[in-house]
């Protein structure tokens, strides 16, 4: 199952009568977005997730540490 960032949110449109899901997965956020989503949170399993994902795009742990203590 891929890794998500956020709830899910529906919306309904009210003159259709039909949702709409917005999902939330990591591998679908460009790099620079999923590192500004990495210093927004404050929950450690995220962040430790958000990590992952980064290392998984080619980041080294060093360049991820200077990106966060920035």
């Amino acid at each position: 199952m891929p890794m998500k960032y956020k709830e899910d949110s529906e919306v309904k449109d009210r003159t259709t009568g039909k949702v709409k899901v917005t999902r939330y997965y990591m591998h679908a956020l460009p790099t620079p977005s999923l590192l500004e989503e990495f210093g927004r949170c404050s929950i450690p399993k995220i962040q430790h997730k958000f990590r992952n994902e980064l290392v998984k795009r080619g980041f080294s742990n060093q360049d991820i540490l200077e990106h966060q203590s920035s």
